[in-house]
């Protein structure tokens, strides 16, 4: 049992005796120290940081020293181990950062450090070689937004430019209007998107106060969307069956966006996870 589910049902789940073993922070690198630890007879087990073993009436391990951050340098590529298969399709999902620095309510991510990691600049490079080896035509990254700062976003572009200097390849990110600068697009402009997605989620403040965003500004807003349509189609996402919305709401919403802007509209229902502040929050919000 991984994910948020933890927060919200951690303390059952240990009370009794399903469980043997417990994991602090990302999972894949004290799994496979598990497995390798009890292919040895368990020996270094409790080496292992953020790994915990029950021992009696308690848990015997160490704490999570921060390694878990460096998993995108140190976990192989499954791509380059072949174990994606490519055959039915001409796509490629590639997850180059984990973490978010806000907190919407809704989202695990937001229940965290608020930190981003970035996977290597050489990592992300052979993804996107692969991608052109493979004659893969879209890749999709799978992260919160590409655009939280300036820095972040000229890591993105700098490998993604090295490992594709000609173009062969369409990209599909998402960005965030209420970090979009200027020069953010300058530097997206140096990458053949096919599209960038921006998250409205709800354009009532009230909502917004709900989930956790800011509240909106449609200034912005329209800004960031016209100067993403100068790059590529822009993508906007927004969410059904916030609390407090409406029909009527919701109807105004989309006409606001079909009929003002070129893009491709993409509705999300709301979904709320165990552990997340609004499941926490649930009975209140009558989810």
């Amino acid at each position: 049992v991984g994910g948020p589910i933890i927060n919200e049902s951690g303390q059952t789940l240990v009370a009794g005796h399903a469980v043997d073993w417990l994991v602090e922070g990302y999972g894949e690198q004290p799994f496979a120290a598990l497995l390798r630890a009890w292919r040895d007879g368990l020996a270094g087990a409790d080496e292992v940081p953020g790994l915990y073993r029950r021992q009696g009436g308690g848990w015997r391990g160490r704490a999570q020293d921060g390694s878990g951050a460096e998993m995108l340098a140190r976990v192989p590529s499954v791509f380059r181990q072949g174990l994606v298969d490519l055959s039915r399709g001409q796509m490629l999902h590639v997850e180059w950062s984990r973490g978010c620095p806000f907190a919407c309510r809704y989202c695990s991510w937001g229940m965290g450090s608020r930190k981003v990691h970035l996977a290597p600049h050489d990592r992300i490079v052979d993804d996107v070689r692969f991608a052109r080896e493979q004659g893969v035509g879209e890749v999709v990254l799978n992260c919160s937004a590409i655009n939280f700062s300036t820095g972040d976003l000229e890591r993105y572009v700098a490998a993604m430019t090295e490992g594709d200097p000609h173009g062969d390849v369409a990209f599909t990110a998402f960005v965030m209007y209420e970090t979009l600068r200027p020069e953010h697009v300058e530097l997206l402009r140096r990458v053949r998107f096919k599209s960038l997605c921006l998250g409205l989620q709800t354009d009532e403040d009230a909502g917004r106060d709900v989930v956790g965003r800011p509240p909106f500004d449609r200034a912005r807003f329209e800004w960031a969307v016209r100067e993403i349509g100068k790059l590529t189609r822009p993508g906007i996402s927004v969410i059904s069956a916030i609390p407090g919305d409406t029909l009527d709401k919701f109807r105004a919403r989309l006409d606001y966006l079909v009929d003002g802007f070129d893009a491709y509209i993409t509705v999300f229902p709301l979904q709320v996870p165990p552990g997340t502040a609004m499941w926490q929050a649930r009975q209140e919000l009558g989810i």
